[in-house]
């Protein structure tokens, strides 16, 4: 089976695309190898409908995230986890002005 098809087959949370944008950016602290920008700013994009699903998590109107993705679409629950990892990754954006 290949990673995209695994991929498709499993749950996908907001909190693992915070700590890729975390990482990335602490790479990128460590090494100072530009890549790393990009790893982070396309792990925040997951948010934003660069994903399996090709679906959007943040909810523009209410300011909150939905709590996953499952292999059959978006998780509709907007727990408080979910919010905080989205705005925890695009503060860490922000404070090296990637967002």
């Amino acid at each position: 089976m290949r990673f995209l098809d695994c991929a498709r087959a499993s749950d996908q949370q907001p909190i693992e695309a915070s700590c890729m944008v975390e990482a990335a950016l602490t790479a990128l602290k460590s090494s100072s190898n530009e890549n790393f920008k990009k790893t982070a700013q396309t792990a925040f994009e997951w948010y934003h409908g660069r994903n399996t699903q090709e679906v959007t998590l943040y909810d523009q109107e209410t300011c909150t995230c939905f709590d996953g993705i499952t292999p059959e679409g978006l998780n509709q629950n907007q727990g408080a986890e979910a919010t905080l990892s989205y705005y925890l990754a695009y503060l860490k954006l922000k404070e090296k002005s990637l967002a």
